[in-house]
């Protein structure tokens, strides 16, 4: 079973007004700045800027 399989078994607790993005994608974001030593929401967003196409060779990265 691949990462994003295991990803996608963990529920969604977010309402309705909250779901802009994919879950599996948010959470594979943070994951992703973490190990790139990411340590607060500022450096994982910075991440997510500078790595967007290297994120999308993963996973789509589109609003819903």
């Amino acid at each position: 079973m691949s990462l994003f399989d295991h990803l996608k078994l963990i529920e969604d607790p977010r309402s309705h007004i909250n779901l802009d993005h994919d879950l599996v994608d948010i959470i594979f974001l943070v994951l992703a700045a973490i190990v790139s030593e990411g340590d607060d929401w500022k450096s994982i967003n910075e991440f997510s800027v500078v790595k967007l196409e290297w994120l999308r060779q993963h996973r789509d990265f589109d609003k819903k």
